[in-house]
């Protein structure tokens, strides 16, 4: 899971967790990354550093700009002629923007590819100016058509992680919309997402 900017790893354990939970696999795990020093400005560890320490993750995720890095990561993974043997599978958690478009990633080889949408993110309902629904179809267009999306109805752009609301003071100018679901609902709706598209069938 590529975290969002400025906020720490350790926001992201709950979610982590329940990641584990619903893929219930012996061996399974998820690592999170953020930037040096938690400087948005300094991008993370790239796909390719991580899968080469970690060769068995077939997934990637991320939140917010996170999600952004870590599909172009995968896209210069693709160029460098370094896509795993195994395949990727990926999940855009709460990446919105406005005129941002995810349009350079849909012909990556992805196996799976999952997109969720909060319905109350406060960056996808600036970047939506009112019109939610033409939003995300235009959205759609952007991206795989076997993408999978997975609604959070209720949910918001901090619920993806476990951070609370930051204010001006922690670099947040804008704040996020209030959730109408609890953070364990939302967390275990954003975990059975990513399990869903992370999930492989068993080796034979």
């Amino acid at each position: 899971i590529y975290c969002g900017a400025k906020v720490r790893r350790e926001s992201y354990a709950p979610l982590a967790q329940a990641v584990l939970k619903e893929l219930d696999v012996a061996d399974a795990g998820v690592l999170v990354v953020q930037s040096p020093f938690n400087v948005w400005a300094f991008k993370p560890a790239t796909v390719a550093e991580v899968l080469e320490a970690y060769p068995s993750i077939t997934c990637v995720a991320g939140h917010s700009i996170g999600g952004v890095w870590a599909a172009e990561m995968c896209r210069d993974l693709q160029a460098a002629g370094k896509w795993p043997s195994a395949g990727l599978d990926f999940v855009y958690m709460g990446v919105h923007g406005k005129g941002l478009s995810l349009a350079p990633f849909k012909d990556l080889p992805f196996g799976k590819v999952g997109y969720t949408i909060a319905s109350e993110d406060g960056p996808m309902q600036r970047a939506a100016e009112g019109d939610v629904p033409g939003y995300t179809a235009r959205a759609l267009l952007d991206l795989p058509p076997s993408c999978t999306i997975f609604e959070i109805a209720g949910g918001n752009h901090q619920g993806y992680g476990s951070y609370g609301s930051p204010g001006i003071a922690q670099g947040n100018v804008l704040p996020d919309h209030p959730a109408t679901i609890s953070a364990q609902a939302q967390c275990d709706l954003v975990a059975a997402a990513i399990a869903a598209t992370a999930r492989r069938p068993p080796a034979l």
